[in-house]
C-alpha cells in the first residue's frame, strides 16, 4: 500500500495519522489491486469479544401461584440441575455443567412407572428403618431393665443397685421439676429443686434394692425361656437379628440414592462422556456381586443350618429351605398363641410353668386340632405326644416340633436375611440403573434422595425440572432464548 506523507512517498503498513497523532483522520481510498484496510476491531479474533448473556427467558405457561412455591423450588437448587428453579444464583452442580458430554439425559416416559416403583419402595424401608430401630431400642433397653431390676441381692453385682439410682433420680427429679412449674417458680429455683431431687433419688437407691426382685426374675425367666423369643436367641438374639435387618434396610437406602460405600475414582478422573458407560459398568458388576453373594449365603446356610445335602441341586436345597421355613413359622406362631394366654397370668404375679397351665392330655388335643397334620408327617406328630402315663402330668406350654424344644428354632431363618438382603440390594442397584438410564436421576449422589419425599413435594419438583428444561432449550435455540 502506498500512502503520501508531507508530500513524498512512504510505504507502511500502518494507516494515515494527523499530525500529533491524531487518528480522526478518514482512512485513504486503497489503490487498485490492493486488499481494503480493515479497522483494528475487526483485526481482533472472534472469541476474544465479550458478549453480554441474553436476557433470561419469561416462561409464559408459569402459573400464577409460581411465587409460593420459590421457597420449595430454591430448596431443591442444591440437588440437581434437573430441581433447579431457573435464573437462580446458586452455582451449578457437577452434573449441570458437562463440557464433553452435551446436554442431560431427557426424562423418558418409560421411565415413569420405575420412579412410582422407586418412591414407594423407599417410603416403605424408610418406615420399615423407623419400625427396626424403634424395636432395637425397645429391645434392648429391656434387656437391661430387667437384668437390673432381678440381679439378686447377694450378687457381686452393682447392677441392681445402679439401676435402682439411675430411676429413682429421674423420677423424683422429673417430679421436682413439674412440681415446681406447677407453683409458678422462676427457672433457676426449678432447675435446684430438679438437681436435688435427683441426689435424693440416688441416695435412697439401698432402701428398696430388695423390691422386685422375684416378679421381675420371673417375667425375665418368662421372656427368656418360655416365650417366642426363645426362639429368636433370647432378648439379646432378637437385638442381634434386628441389627441385621437394620444394616440392609440402610445398605439399600443408601444404593438407591448413590450415597453406598463405592470406590468412585473411576468416576472422579474419567471425562465427562466417560462417565455414563463407566456407571453403568460399575453398577453392573455390583448387581452380579450381589447376586453372586446372596447365592453363596444361600447354599452355605441350607447346607449348614437346614442339613441340606451338599450334592444336591439348588432347586432341591429351596424346596428342603422353603419347608423347614414354613415349619419354624408355623411353630412360632403357636408359640405365639400360648404367650397370649401367658402374659395375664405373668404379669399377675403367676409364673410361667405352673402345673396347671397345660397337662399332657391337654397338649395331646393340642397337636390333633391346631394343624400339626398339615406341616408334620403322622409319624412325627405321634412322637410328639404325651404317653398315657404321662397324660395327667404337667407340661411345659410350649410349641415343640420333632427337632425338639423351640430354642434357638428361628435364628437359621433369620440367618436368610443375609441372602434376602444382598438380593434386594441388587435390585435397588439395578432399579437405580434404570432410573439414571432413563433421565430421571443422575449420576451424582446428592441430587437423588430425599427420604421426606411426598406426592405434593415431588410435584413440585417435576414442574421446576421441567421449566429449568424448557428453558434451558430455549437458551440453545437459534432465536436467542426468546419464548414464543
Amino acid at each position: 500500500m502506498v500512502k503520501k506523507k508531507g508530500g513524498k512517498q512512504q510505504r507502511g503498513g500502518q494507516g494515515p495519522t494527523a499530525k500529533g497523532g491524531s487518528k480522526s483522520a478518514p482512512p485513504p481510498r486503497p489503490v487498485s489491486g490492493a486488499p481494503p484496510a480493515q479497522p483494528e476491531s475487526a483485526a481482533k479474533p472472534a472469541e476474544t469479544e465479550e458478549v453480554s448473556p441474553p436476557a433470561a427467558s419469561v416462561d409464559v405457561d408459569r402459573p400464577d401461584d409460581e411465587p409460593k412455591k420459590k421457597d420449595h423450588v430454591e430448596d431443591n437448587v442444591a440437588k440437581g440441575p434437573e430441581y433447579a428453579a431457573p435464573g437462580s444464583s446458586a452455582p451449578p452442580s457437577s452434573t449441570a455443567v458437562q463440557k464433553e458430554a452435551g446436554p442431560p439425559l431427557a426424562r423418558a416416559a418409560w421411565g415413569k412407572p420405575f420412579v412410582t416403583i422407586e418412591r414407594w419402595w423407599t417410603w416403605f424401608e424408610v418406615r420399615l428403618l423407623v419400625v427396626v430401630i424403634l424395636g432395637l431400642v425397645f429391645s434392648m433397653v429391656l434387656w437391661v431393665s430387667l437384668q437390673g431390676m432381678s440381679a439378686p441381692v447377694e450378687s457381686e453385682s452393682k447392677a441392681g443397685l445402679v439401676f435402682r439410682g439411675i430411676v429413682g433420680a429421674i423420677a423424683i427429679g422429673l417430679a421436682a421439676w413439674l412440681g415446681t412449674g406447677k407453683l409458678g417458680l422462676d427457672r433457676m429455683k426449678r432447675t435446684i429443686a430438679a438437681m436435688a431431687g435427683i441426689a435424693v433419688g440416688a441416695a435412697i437407691a439401698p432402701s428398696w434394692r430388695h423390691a422386685g426382685v422375684d416378679y421381675f426374675g420371673n417375667v425375665q425367666n418368662w421372656l427368656q425361656e418360655g416365650s417366642s423369643l426363645t426362639m429368636f436367641g433370647q432378648l439379646r438374639g432378637v437385638s442381634t437379628r434386628l441389627t441385621v435387618v437394620l444394616a440392609f434396610i440402610g445398605g439399600s437406602l443408601a444404593a438407591a440414592s448413590g450415597k453406598h460405600i463405592n470406590i468412585d475414582v473411576a468416576l472422579r478422573f474419567v471425562k465427562d462422556r466417560f462417565k455414563l458407560p463407566v456407571f453403568v459398568l460399575q453398577t453392573a458388576a455390583t448387581v452380579v456381586f450381589c447376586v453372586v453373594a446372596g447365592l453363596a449365603f444361600f447354599e452355605y446356610i441350607a447346607i449348614t443350618n437346614f442339613n441340606a445335602k451338599p450334592e444336591s441341586t439348588r432347586s432341591e436345597k429351596y424346596k428342603v429351605v422353603d419347608d423347614a421355613v414354613a415349619q419354624d413359622l408355623f411353630l412360632w406362631r403357636k408359640q405365639i398363641g400360648f404367650d397370649l394366654s401367658a402374659t395375664t397370668h405373668v404379669l399377675g404375679g403367676g409364673k410361667w410353668d405352673d402345673a396347671e397351665r397345660l397337662s399332657g392330655r391337654q397338649w395331646n388335643e393340642f397337636l390333633e386340632t391346631s394343624g400339626y397334620r398339615d406341616y408334620f408327617t403322622p409319624e412325627q406328630v405321634q412322637s410328639l405326644k404325651s404317653p398315657d402315663e404321662y397324660l395327667d402330668e404337667s407340661r411345659l406350654p410350649l410349641a415343640v416340633g420333632p427337632e425338639g424344644p423351640p430354642r434357638n428354632l428361628l435364628v437359621r431363618t433369620m440367618n436368610l436375611t443375609f441372602a434376602a438382603g444382598f438380593f434386594f440390594m441388587a435390585l435397588r442397584f439395578l432399579l437405580r440403573l434404570i432410573l439414571v438410564l432413563s433421565g430421571h436421576q443422575s449420576i451424582e449422589p446428592e441430587s437423588d434422595y430425599d427420604p421426606d419425599a411426598d406426592p405434593k413435594r415431588h410435584a413440585e419438583r417435576e414442574h421446576a425440572g421441567d421449566v429449568a428444561a424448557h428453558d434451558a432449550g430455549s437458551k440453545d435455540s437459534p432465536s436467542g432464548g426468546e419464548v414464543a
